[in-house]
């Protein structure tokens, strides 16, 4: 059964040079079917072939959240507020600060790439992991007022040339409102990190 692969899209992958392999479709459908050991490898072979290349890191952050990660058929309230029948996720945490610290690696170089910070705030709320998922949002505002905006996305590239239809402010807001909504949802428990990022917010 394949599953879904967290936050980053995959649907860019650009050209693949003549008689080149293509490792991000590799590596993703290892992901999705998985195969998490064969991924493993694949991904030291990856990043020994293009060392440069930041975009690996985000498939090892894939790589890191769901080989451990437990899925439990389950009846109750979902993280919308929604009651149901839904796919409950258990995350390994020490893995999952594994995960992150390829973010965070990614953003020493690439401060700006709103793609990574929006996802590493996700994985700390699929992982309930609300005060740092807090920390992190609150992070992504205090960045946009240093960097008026000047957001980038997936492959370092400006989020009109990825096809975005939102760029600058509106993109931000796209993605505080998202990542608000998973904090906010469990209200009774997070109160004062709502309560923060209100604060932060209105300093726009």
């Amino acid at each position: 059964m394949k599953r879904k692969v967290l936050v980053i899209a995959f649907c860019v992958f650009g050209v693949i040079q003549l008689f080149g392999k293509d490792y991000k479709s590799e590596v993703t459908e290892l992901l999705q079917n998985s195969k998490f050991e064969q991924c493993f490898d694949l991904l030291k072979e990856w990043e020994k072939t293009e060392p440069k290349n930041l975009e690996i890191n985000i498939y090892y952050f894939n790589y890191y959240m769901h080989r451990n990660a437990q899925h439990f058929p389950t009846m109750g309230k979902m993280k919308d507020g929604r009651y149901g029948m839904y796919d409950r996720v258990e995350y390994d945490l020490k893995d999952v600060a594994t995960a992150v610290s390829y973010f965070d690696k990614m953003l020493k170089k690439q401060p700006n790439r709103l793609d990574v910070r929006s996802s590493k705030c996700t994985a700390y709320i699929y992982s309930e992991q609300y005060e740092l998922a807090c920390n992190t949002l609150i992070e992504i505002i205090e960045l946009s007022k240093k960097n008026k905006n000047n957001w980038t996305w997936s492959e370092n590239k400006t989020p009109k040339e990825n096809g975005l239809l939102k760029e600058g402010e509106d993109l931000l807001f796209s993605v505080i409102n998202e990542c608000f909504s998973g904090i906010y949802y469990p209200f009774e428990n997070n109160k004062e990190y709502v309560k923060r990022i209100i604060e932060k917010e209105l300093e726009l």
